[in-house]
């Protein structure tokens, strides 16, 4: 029993068999007893009757017409089937019910107990003694007639047990049906919700195949805002951001092929023009030269990628200290000042005081700036670069402006993720593989802070990232 709904409609079952069970046992219980109250108010009304009818007998010289009273008892009987035994005070039977000829004249109680009560004009409740006139056992009331405060007589009244028995069982039977009935609603009404219940998570079943299978097209039809409907908006999203990725594997897949066939082709190209003397020995020098940047070319290349896989692993080393952030910023500056310069670009500082500490990594920090910096001397032409920071709603934020070549609204949003290269990049960054901006993206959400991309295409590019200012950490 794997399946989810064999496991819910077992649960469902012990569940309701124990709530149904209980809930019978209560109900059986309380209508038993509503059935003795029923019983036993039925019975003392027919021996009250018979009480009364005993009780007028008597005249006002004391004397009892007893031939009266038998009489009268003969027309109840046809109408009635209570079982009675009339006594007078000494138990001597003056007449009983169903025509019944009884073996003895006097009815003999064998519990003390009783008679001493019925004996004070107490009403009992039992179910043996008037059972041995009768042939059966009767569930019966003694109730002693009383004249003047002195107990004239008895009325011995009630019913057969197996009759009371038989009422019981159809009353248990009554019962049962409504468990049965009460169930079986509960298994259809529990089985249509379990078809409604699952069938959009068979959906979502289905459609995860078909994806594992490569079909990233795959989307999920729902109704309604529930934690089901939840789930399949949820599923569609990630099928969504799978068809995403799958897109952009393709493209990176594509970035790769083309930046590692260009440096390839060239080693291939001259190795084979040097092997068949197309290229004169006294030329070897050049090329040699060209071959070697080209390798250097693909060894940068390869440790661009193994430079994003490894930064994970070092998160674990990661040590959070406090710093003046403006003293690295001077360190990248001065690292960076010989590139600037070669490509006659200024550098500039600008703080908003000499002082702003922070708490963080500083030697991941340094990298980010670093990252953004080279960044913006690689795609800045002419022009300059501005790198500062400056404090704003307790937090450190630290920029780099540059008046390069910018970017167009769908490279702000994509400029970000791991492998995306600028189109118009392409001409420029020959040996990048466009995973320098996503380590700073990792690095600083890491920090649980955010960068941002504010750009014109044509007149340069401003990045600015937060950090926790240090008498704030």
């Amino acid at each position: 029993m794997r399946s989810v709904t064999a496991k819910t409609i077992l649960s469902f079952s012990i569940i309701m068999l124990l709530i149904f069970s209980v809930f019978a046992i209560i109900v059986s219980q309380v209508l038993r007893q509503k059935y003795y109250s029923d019983l036993r108010g039925n019975i003392d009304n027919y021996v009250i009757r018979i009480s009364d009818e005993y009780v007028s007998g008597y005249i006002d010289d004391g004397v009892w017409n007893r031939e009266e009273f038998v009489n009268d008892m003969e027309i109840f009987n046809r109408y009635t089937d209570f079982h009675y035994v009339v006594t007078d005070a000494d138990l001597n039977i003056i007449t009983l019910s169903d025509g019944i000829v009884a073996p003895y004249k006097k009815l003999n109680i064998r519990d003390d107990e009783k008679l001493k009560k019925m004996q004070k004009g107490n009403v009992v409740w039992s179910t043996d003694m008037i059972s041995d006139i009768f042939g059966n056992t009767i569930y019966n009331v003694a109730y002693p007639m009383l004249l003047d405060g002195e107990v004239k007589g008895y009325v011995f009244g009630g019913t057969y047990t197996s009759e009371l028995t038989r009422q019981i069982k159809k009353l248990y039977l009554y019962v049962f049906v409504f468990l049965v009935v009460g169930l079986l609603i509960g298994y259809a009404a529990i089985y249509y919700y379990m078809y409604e219940f699952l069938a959009p998570i068979n959906k979502v079943n289905k459609a995860a195949r078909r994806i594992a299978g490569g079909n990233f097209d795959e989307r999920i039809e729902f109704k309604g805002n529930d934690e089901i409907a939840q789930l399949c908006s949820s599923f569609n999203v990630m099928a969504e951001s799978l068809c995403e990725q799958d897109k952009r594997r393709k493209e990176f897949t594509s970035n790769i092929s083309h930046d590692l066939r260009s440096p390839l082709t060239s080693i291939k190209g001259y190795a084979e023009a040097m092997t068949d003397g197309t290229i004169p020995p006294e030329k070897y020098p050049k090329y040699l030269k060209i071959i070697y940047s080209e390798a250097d070319r693909l060894n940068n290349l390869a440790n661009s990628i193994m430079d994003f896989n490894t930064l994970f692993a070092s998160y674990q080393n990661t040590t959070l200290t406090d710093y003046n952030i403006n003293t690295v910023i001077n360190e990248v500056v001065l690292a960076l000042k010989e590139r600037a310069d070669d490509k006659k670009i200024k550098l500039k500082i600008k703080t908003e005081k000499p002082e702003i500490k922070v708490h963080s990594d500083r030697e991941k920090i340094q990298r980010v700036i670093f990252n953004l910096a080279d960044n913006a001397i690689k795609f800045t032409e002419k022009g300059s670069i501005e790198i500062g920071s400056f404090t704003k709603e307790n937090k450190a934020h630290i920029y780099v402006k540059d008046t390069g070549i910018g970017l167009s609204e769908d490279e702000q949003k994509r400029v970000f993720e791991r492998h995306y290269k600028a189109d118009s990049s392409r001409g420029i960054d020959k040996n990048g593989m466009g995973l320098g901006l996503a380590i700073v993206k990792e690095i600083i959400e890491w920090h649980g802070e955010n960068i941002c991309v504010r750009s014109t295409p044509g007149r340069g590019s401003l990045f600015e990232f937060t950090l926790k200012l240090a008498e704030y950490k």
